[in-house]
């Protein structure tokens, strides 16, 4: 079965029909020129603007001048030095704050009078006072020691004029205000001087006040009676602590000796004890050798033996008597020196306690002391500054001050500097160009119609398996060229594309766009593209089951490029990011979006899946399908709908779904391109 469905029996409005483009050459051509006469004119008709520069260098001692030679046009050459009384040498700060006191001197409103004065002098139009401030402008050149004078103006002869005019004015300003700033100066410098040696004698018998009222001697903490105490007191009591810990552990040491056994023996007590010792080994000796040659029985009898053995019993008695006083002698020594150094510790605790409530009175003196002598030497580092620069002004002279010099004299500029008539113009036209663009484009907005009115007619469909459909009762075909007025209800539809745009369409689209446009030109919804897994996909079957329990048969091109893309993993979507996560239906209708822009076709921002779906619907409408069936290829249908459809099916009897051809041409090209 084939059918042959020709656009050229579709009613496309008149308005639609007539080319625009001399209409846009109109519109584009008259705010052009317009534009360009406005923006030319104004342009051209601006008076030039002239400017005339000078520049007036400030020296330092170390690279002043011997003189400054000021010539102007038509004057004679005129000699002027400028000293500026700065006293010693020009340091960087101090030229900086010189240079913005004679900016500000040089844009004065007392300047500006002199200078019109001098002009009217020489001319009657002489610019006025207020328009000399316009005029007139000076500025430093960053990281120099010049300034330079500009004067703009519409007459470029008369601007060296007024510059030299102007420097002559400030040169004279200049003069008599400083032929007395030196003398002035050197007063207000002794003044200075003469109050700083107040301040410092003041300050000084304050702190000597200070050190007698609390008998200070230093700022220096150690040489103070206070903190020296204290730091004796802490020494003292250092040594104390450790007396008491070696006294503790000789006591300890002599308990644990006596506990063992181990006899404890004073030193003096030491020769008195050996000596008895030594007559008790002499003694044992000696009977050692009369029990060697005697019996018991004699030794007992003898008298000289038994005489040797009671001064034995009598030295050893007087030995364990001896050792004993030692050790009891000894422990008490070491309890009283334990004792002794216990009691230091207190005391020196005591004394130390007290030290330190008086030294925190005096360090709270000891700061305000320095803090005196801190300003002290403030004051004094004033005064001896003050002294110097005192001495150095009176020994300097005028040659040794800043002066200031003409570096550039005036002269008549060439060429204006305001406006850039060339430029301006280029940007006039640039900006007449954009004028007209934009009045097209708000000339075709307004002139668009708010909805595209197609004017559907009875297409020319020849079913060739069905040569005689109409003399079975079928729809009679309408004769070539028969248009019909737009019916009533129409409007309410989106816009239809052709089938030029639907090939354009479906050849400028990406792989993704690609299977998106063909999916939704055979019926189906981006909601459910969006929720379509390759689960609900039986490719070899050629069906879909989907969201809303549909069985959808898939044709030709659309099961090609399924097949092409998948089969995809099991649980996965149809269409999905790199990252694998599904897209939405606002990323698909993106997807719409961007193949309407690359195949160039007219309002590609109205095109979008509902412009794309009655496309389809309209293309199964007008071969004459019956509404009950459109529900089989494209889901459900809002029944308002029908009433609009309806007008653009053919009359007569409508046939099924058999009977039609459910795929669009252009998208049957993507599977027989031939």
């Amino acid at each position: 079965m084939t059918i042959d469905v020709s656009r050229s029996d579709v009613w496309v409005p008149l308005e639609t029909r007539r080319s625009p483009k001399n209409h846009r050459k109109r519109i584009f051509f008259g705010v052009f020129v317009s534009a360009c006469i406005i923006g030319l004119g104004y342009t051209f008709i601006r008076p030039p603007i002239y400017l005339g520069t000078a520049s007036l260098v400030f020296s330092p001692p170390e690279r002043v001048s011997t003189g400054v030679a000021l010539q102007s046009a038509g004057h004679a050459q005129t000699q002027a030095t400028i000293a500026v009384n700065e006293g010693d040498g020009v340091s960087d700060t101090q030229t900086i704050q010189f240079l913005m006191t004679e900016l500000e001197r040089l844009t004065s409103p007392s300047l500006m009078e002199a200078v019109a004065k001098r002009l009217s002098a020489a001319n009657s139009d002489a610019p006025t006072v207020s328009r000399l401030q316009t005029m007139l402008q000076a500025s430093r050149v960053p990281g120099t020691n010049i300034i330079d004078l500009h004067a703009e103006g519409h007459d470029a002869a008369a601007l060296p004029v007024i510059l030299n005019a102007w420097i002559q004015a400030y040169l004279d300003e200049w003069s008599a205000s400083h032929r007395s700033a030196s003398a002035s100066a050197l007063d207000q410098l002794r003044d200075r001087v003469k109050s700083l040696q107040q301040q410092v004698e003041a300050k000084r018998k304050e702190v000597d006040d200070f050190q007698n009222k609390y008998g200070l001697i230093s700022a220096d903490n150690d040489e103070n009676e206070a903190p020296a105490r204290i730091k004796s007191l802490t020494l003292a009591l250092n040594d104390a602590k450790n007396a008491q810990v070696t006294a503790q552990s000789n006591v300890q040491s002599m308990r644990s000796s006596i506990a063992h056994g181990t006899p404890i023996i004073l030193p003096e007590d030491k020769a008195a004890l050996s000596s008895l010792e030594s007559e008790a080994v002499k003694l044992r000796e000696k009977i050692a050798d009369k029990e060697y040659g005697f019996t018991p029985l004699y030794m007992a009898k003898d008298p000289e033996l038994a005489s040797l053995k009671s001064s034995l019993a009598g030295i050893e008695s007087r030995i364990k008597q001896q050792r004993a006083s030692s050790q009891d002698a000894a422990l008490s020594q070491a309890r009283q020196a334990e004792t002794s150094a216990q009691q230091t510790v207190e005391r020196l605790t005591r004394k130390l306690r007290d030290g330190r409530r008086a030294a925190m009175n005096f360090e709270s003196r000891h700061e305000r002391h320095k803090a005196l002598l801190g300003e002290l030497n403030d004051i004094q580092a004033l005064y001896n500054a003050a002294q110097n620069r005192l001495v150095e002004m009176q020994a300097s002279d005028s040659s040794h001050v800043p002066q200031v010099s003409l570096l550039d004299p005036p002269s008549v500029p060439d060429r204006p500097v305001y406006p850039e008539y060339m430029r301006d113009a280029g940007i006039s036209m640039a900006v007449s160009v954009l004028l007209g663009l934009l009045a097209v484009w708000f000339a075709e907005f307004l002139m668009r119609p708010s909805a595209p009115l197609a004017q559907p007619v009875m297409p020319n469909i020849q079913i060739a398996a069905f040569p005689d459909y109409a003399a079975h009762g079928g729809p009679a075909a309408a004769p070539s060229g028969t248009a019909l007025l737009p019916p009533a209800g129409v409007d309410n539809l989106p816009r239809e594309l052709t089938g030029a745009e639907v090939t354009a369409l479906l050849g400028a689209a990406a792989s993704d766009s690609l299977l998106v446009l063909a999916t939704v030109l055979s019926g189906l919804t981006l909601e459910d593209l969006a929720s379509l897994k390759w689960d609900d996909i039986d490719i070899e079957g050629g069906v879909m089951h989907l969201p809303d329990g549909r069985v959808y048969t898939m044709q030709a091109p659309l099961r090609s490029l399924l097949a092409r893309r998948g089969p995809g993993a099991p649980g996965t979507v149809l269409f999905a990011d790199p990252d694998g996560k599904p897209l939405t239906v606002a990323d698909l209708e993106g997807l719409i979006a961007c193949a309407a822009y690359d195949a160039g076709i007219g309002a590609a921002a109205d095109i979008t899946a509902r412009v794309l779906r009655h496309t389809y619907v309209a293309f199964l409408v007008r071969q004459g399908l019956r509404m009950g069936e459109l529900s089989r290829l494209v889901g459900h249908v809002p029944p308002l709908l029908f009433t609009a459809y309806g007008r653009l099916a053919p009359p007569g009897a409508h046939v099924s779904l058999n009977r039609i051809d459910a795929i669009l041409p252009a998208l049957r090209q993507l599977s027989d391109p031939a």
